[in-house]
């Protein structure tokens, strides 16, 4: 290889042009700021999921409440106490599920309650008689709650 003569003179129109060069300055830092279109679909994704459990949780909360009350009332042993609290339930139910007034009386409780399931259950009202001995049919009571469940999702 040929050496280059250090000492060779530049044509004086390249020094010229070499001269009025500026110095090369590196780009700015591309902002955070505005966020890709990408980082925007997650985020907005994101939100739907956090908004749509919300709205799931806030709207099964009521059949929640009904089961852990199913699942206590099961537990009873005493018969009477059985029949107040089912009682109770299905009062509550009709009243925060189906729309009914809170000042319905025990009939139109009874009536409410055959228009759902066709027939009257022979404990909704028996806590109020001296011998009773009729006990709660934990299964018809969870259908009976289904029902009024159901009727307040309508």
């Amino acid at each position: 290889m040929a050496a280059v003569p250090v000492n060779q003179t530049m044509d004086p129109a390249l020094t010229e042009l070499l001269n009025n060069l500026e110095p090369n300055i590196l780009p700015a830092e591309p902002s955070v700021w505005p966020l890709a279109v990408g980082y925007w679909l997650i985020l907005f994704a994101t939100l739907v999921v956090i908004g749509a459990s919300i709205y799931w949780r806030r709207s099964t909360r009521l059949s929640r409440q009904v089961k852990r009350e199913l699942k206590r009332l099961s537990r009873l042993n005493d018969v009477n106490e059985q029949q107040q609290q089912s009682h109770r339930l299905i009062r509550w139910l009709c009243i925060h599920a189906a729309g009914q007034s809170a000042a319905m009386t025990d009939i139109e409780l009874a009536n409410f309650v055959a228009s759902l399931t066709g027939r009257i259950p022979d404990w909704l009202n028996s806590h109020y008689q001296k011998s009773n001995t009729t006990p709660v049919d934990s299964s018809e009571l969870s259908a009976l709650t289904e029902q009024l469940l159901r009727k307040g999702a309508a």
